[in-house]
């Protein structure tokens, strides 16, 4: 016999847009089996006055970065210069990079934790050791990342990520965790390697992420093979002109990984053109991660947020790292979206989050909203006594508002 479900009560249950007052949540097994008005004769875990919503996903993260105390360099740095930085980061690190890589993502789990998210899409580096997320509930999406422009060291990476791909594939080597695959970016990833990694993620359905468009360097970079970002790959002795074709733009990368079909994150995307975005939109497997703080740390122009969201483009969040960022906390990233673009209604914004999130991981039968039979993921965020159901999603928004408990599988994670 199945256990009785665990039933928790809430004042609001934001269930995607619409809101039921004291309500009643209850989880069996790890999954929703119930979400109604709370009755008189229920008895279970009251919660008080909070808002109930699914728990956040950041759909890009570097968690190694996270036992750092501030961002690298100086705000408003020119990309190549923090590509250093974090180069002077590892190396600094040296022959304990296994294990100062370990202690740091353990840092950035429980980080994650705290913030309320339950899902990440973590990149992957090697060395990398699989135990760093085992004893953790935080569910991952493990983009393993490749950076080669050269043809030997490609056939290198690839065949490790062949590896990963038959022992994923065989078996879960963790519940919590699955696979993915990500070319790191146009500069650092031959095309054909590009390729090469987009064939294998069709072939074991695996999803894809990839940075693009993130500078504008990068696209002087692909369009010219000058500019600085040639200057710093030079210095780095990592220049390989035959790694990209020239005049080459973010679309031939995008219509090159579209053809795996299976869900792709396109981390940054800040300077994505018109023609990108009506390519994603065709793509409905393509998601575009904007990273806000990250974002203004480097001192980017506006984020084209509203014009993606008007062709249907599916966005999401995603807070990098503490290299870039100031800690892991992506509610103050969604915070800071809604103070940035007020004209988006609350309910879109949270979508960011949840369940555009979970689409972009391809995971929205599983997550990112509260329906029967999805996980039993959810946050709680305390409301003001005062809060009525027209001002909740306002209130969940505020500027002083916390999170301040996250379940996982129906249990306390946080």
């Amino acid at each position: 016999m199945p256990p009785n479900p665990n039933y928790f009560f809430a004042k609001y249950l934001v269930c995607n847009k619409t809101i039921i007052e004291n309500g009643l949540l209850g989880i069996q097994e790890g999954r929703i089996v119930e979400l109604r008005k709370r009755r008189l004769t229920d008895s279970g875990t009251d919660l008080g006055t909070v808002a109930l919503l699914p728990a956040f996903l950041n759909t890009h993260t570097h968690l190694e970065f996270s036992s750092l105390s501030k961002p690298l360099g100086k705000p408003g740095n020119d990309f190549p210069s923090w590509i250093s930085e974090i180069a002077k980061h590892k190396k600094k690190q040296g022959e304990s990079l296994l294990t100062s890589k370990g202690e740091a993502t353990e840092q950035g789990v429980n980080e994650t934790l705290k913030a309320g998210i339950s899902t990440v899409g973590e990149t992957m580096t090697t060395p990398y050791d699989l135990n760093w997320y085992a004893h953790s509930p935080l569910r991952a999406t493990l983009f393993f990342e490749m950076l080669a422009l050269s043809p030997e060291k490609g056939d290198t990476l690839l065949g490790q990520a062949k590896d990963l791909a038959k022992r994923f594939s065989a078996f879960s080597p963790f519940s919590n965790l699955s696979l993915g695959l990500s070319p790191h970016a146009p500069y650092s990833v031959s095309q054909s390697l590009v390729k090469k990694i987009t064939s294998l993620a069709k072939e074991e359905r695996l999803p894809l992420m990839i940075h693009l468009a993130e500078t504008e360097e990068e696209l002087e970079l692909l369009a010219t093979h000058g500019g600085i970002f040639r200057e710093f790959l030079e210095k780095i002795e990592f220049w390989t002109p035959a790694g990209f074709p020239k005049e080459s733009r973010p679309l031939d990368y995008l219509e090159i990984i579209a053809q795996a079909n299976t869900p792709t994150l396109i981390a940054h995307g800040n300077y994505l053109a018109k023609d990108d975005w009506n390519f994603l939109a065709e793509h409905p497997t393509m998601s575009v991660v904007y990273c806000p703080r990250t974002h203004a740390y480097f001192g980017h122009k506006e984020y084209p947020l509203r014009e993606m969201l008007a062709r249907k483009i599916n966005v999401t969040l995603g807070t990098d790292s503490r290299a870039s960022s100031p800690d892991l906390n992506l509610f103050a990233d969604l915070k800071l979206v809604a103070r940035q673009f007020p004209d988006i209604l609350p309910s879109s914004l949270l979508s960011l989050v949840t369940t555009n999130a979970a689409r972009a991981l391809g995971l929205h039968h599983e997550a990112g909203s509260l329906e029967v039979g999805k996980r039993g993921d959810f946050l709680t965020v305390a409301l003001p006594d005062s809060c009525n159901p027209d001002r909740v999603l306002d209130e969940i928004l505020a500027p002083s508002s916390q999170v301040n408990g996250l379940w996982i599988g129906g249990e306390k994670a946080s």
